[in-house]
């Protein structure tokens, strides 16, 4: 072949690289300048009605800032905070120590899928909150109130969704194969139903991480303990502008671990041919 057909040809193909990559990358970037400009103007809203009502009411971005965001160090607030993700961690990965290997079990056998899914939908459908005195009267105030309402909390979405892979892999082709050559269980748990459930447990435990926030939230100012009792003491003290740096440092931790959480999610979901999902489960 000529030189300057191959030449052609390679800068073709690079060509229809970039043109595939092109559509992707404008997306991506289309994403990211609405989620700025999203932010940029819930800012400026704030910003105006701050101005409008008074700092007394709602403290202005500068103030949240200058008088909000030292005392979470100095004063120990985000070292309490910290405290509380120790404990929600501790009930969340409890929580999907008991949702992954009953969800597998659920999504391999039938009979255990009739058993177990009405008590997950029920753990599912209770109303929680209506639960918190009886649980205040059996676990107290504290560490164990605050991991059990985690638990309670996080382990459906975990459950659910390792049930609904372990099921897809279970009826799929590659399953009945190892059936028929008779491979061993253990090499068909670990090269076939781990493998083929992961990006639905990683959906599964994203959620349920999401859920064990809200869980770890609630218990601890229900109870005023911890950092929902530095919440509530800020709110009656008018301590307005550490109230608000406190509670933008939860839902940054929050977003931060659920986003990272997605990425990697969705690199999985890639790897495997799968249909990528965006932070919220649509499509992408």
């Amino acid at each position: 072949m000529p030189a300057s057909d191959a030449s052609a040809l390679r800068s073709g193909r690079a060509a229809t690289r970039s043109s595939t990559r092109s559509p992707g990358r404008n997306r991506t970037a289309r994403v990211w300048a609405l989620r700025v400009g999203a932010i940029v103007l819930v800012l400026a809203a704030w910003e105006a009605t701050s101005n409008s009502v008074g700092e007394d009411l709602l403290p202005s971005i500068q103030s949240v800032v200058v008088d909000g965001i030292p005392p979470l160090f100095s004063d120990g607030y985000a070292a309490e905070f910290g405290h509380t993700l120790i404990r929600m961690m501790i009930g969340f990965v409890i929580a999907c120590v008991i949702a992954l290997p009953l969800g597998a079990l659920m999504g391999a056998s039938k009979f255990w899928t009739d058993i177990l899914t009405p008590y997950a939908y029920g753990t599912y459908m209770a109303p929680r909150p209506a639960l918190l005195p009886l649980l205040i009267l059996t676990f107290g105030v504290g560490t164990t109130f605050g991991i059990v309402m985690v638990l309670l909390f996080a382990v459906f979405f975990p459950l659910i969704n390792t049930a609904k892979g372990a099921a897809e892999v279970v009826n799929g082709p590659l399953y009945e194969m190892t059936r028929s050559l008779q491979i061993s269980r253990i090499r068909v748990l670990l090269f076939v139903l781990i493998p083929g459930c992961l990006p639905y447990v990683l959906a599964g435990i994203r959620l349920g991480l999401g859920m064990a926030f809200n869980g770890i939230l609630l218990a601890e100012l229900w109870t005023a303990y911890s950092t929902g009792g530095l919440l509530e003491a800020m709110i009656s003290y008018h301590q307005l502008p550490e109230y608000f740096a406190l509670a933008g440092l939860i839902a940054l931790t929050a977003v931060a671990s659920f986003s990272l959480l997605g990425v990697f999610e969705r690199r999985v979901r890639r790897q495997r041919g799968m249909a990528v999902t965006g932070s919220f489960g649509e499509a992408s």
